[in-house]
């Protein structure tokens, strides 16, 4: 699916404040507290990924693209 299928599915969760950064990395806040970012895997040739991270309980869920 690629890197603007993973920023498509980033734009849907509705973050605020959102920081770009080098390499195509995004970061927003959800509503709910947790963080969305996008960013190039270090370990599958830089396929794109979307991880939502929750503070309270410091788990990310991660999807590949």
């Amino acid at each position: 699916k690629g890197y603007d299928q993973a920023k498509n599915d980033f734009n849907k969760l509705n973050p605020k404040n959102i920081r770009e950064y080098d390499e195509g990395r995004i970061v927003g806040e959800l509503s709910d507290g947790r963080t969305a970012n996008i960013h190039p895997s270090t370990t599958l040739d830089g396929t794109p990924s979307l991880e939502i991270y929750d503070p309270i309980t410091k788990k990310s869920i991660k999807i590949r693209y």
